[in-house]
């Protein structure tokens, strides 16, 4: 009995709540953690962008080529990605989802007689 008496009187006290410095120290410690995370978060999310870019330009390609191979010739960009409304039938996803994601463009060239379509993404 001495001794709970003694641990609520000394040890426990009758403050309740939390210091300053205790405070102090619990603040520092998070703007510490968040300094360390957010940095990472806002890379992630870039890289993440750039690799859907990167996969719906592979994606895109693909069906620009099976577009040729059904229609005889190459759809054409008009610079407001409505090229991409066009191959609706060989992708598998909605092409707005495929436009919200980045800027695509058409490029063509022509190399020793032969027409090399090539799609460019930018996030």
């Amino acid at each position: 009995m001495k001794m709970r008496r003694f641990l609520q009187r000394r040890v426990l006290g009758n403050n309740k709540g939390f210091t300053l410095l205790e405070l102090l120290a619990v603040i520092a410690l998070i703007g510490i953690l968040a300094g360390l995370i957010v940095p990472r978060i806002a890379s992630s999310q870039s890289d993440a962008k750039s690799k859907t870019v990167e996969a719906n330009v592979q994606m895109l390609q693909a069906a620009v080529e099976r577009y040729y191979y059904d229609k005889g010739s190459y759809p054409t960009d008009d610079g407001d990605e409505s090229w991409i409304d066009d191959l609706a039938p060989y992708i598998g996803t909605d092409p707005a989802k495929i436009k919200a994601t980045g800027t695509y463009s058409l490029e063509s060239n022509t190399k020793d007689g032969v027409i090399v379509v090539t799609v460019k993404g930018t996030p």
